[in-house]
């Protein structure tokens, strides 16, 4: 995918511990066996599935420079729905989806493609609530309660 956006993962290591990797036996929310102070232990026998990923945010113009993942509390998972439509699947790992600038950057990004608030950290989500389907606070708080699953 080519879209001009050219970020690096800085301090980032979020992708090692939010998101279910089945190659290394990782539960989702969990930190990887492999990863270190450095980064990754087995970085250049590290699987494909780790060696090929990108966040949305490294990708995805539409994510705003500030909401990289270890930063904002939730890594964003690019892919493509049954119908071929973009949608990002984000993966809460802080309690951050009661604050109202969350919830309403969440709402400008679903103008552009499908977002989902995944609760499984794998692609495609196995659970996982549509952005739409939260239309209030209360919604907002309880999915935050189901982050650690």
């Amino acid at each position: 995918m080519s879209t001009g956006v050219n970020r690096e993962c800085g301090e980032c290591r979020v992708c090692c511990i939010a998101p279910k990797i089945t190659e290394v036996a990782k539960p989702a929310g969990t930190p990887c066996r492999h990863l270190c102070a450095t980064g990754c232990s087995i970085h250049d026998s590290k699987p494909a599935v780790c060696r090929e990923f990108l966040c949305a945010w490294r990708v995805m113009p539409e994510i705003d420079e500030s909401w990289r993942p270890d930063r904002i509390g939730l890594l964003g998972i690019f892919g493509l729905t049954d119908t071929g439509k973009r949608a990002v699947q984000f993966i809460p790992f802080r309690n951050v989806l009661g604050f109202p600038s969350i919830g309403k950057e969440l709402r400008r990004l679903a103008s552009v493609f499908e977002v989902w608030i995944g609760l499984s950290g794998e692609w495609p989500p196995s659970r996982r609530l549509r952005l739409n389907d939260l239309p209030n606070r209360s919604a907002w708080r309880k999915i935050g309660a189901l982050q650690t699953t």
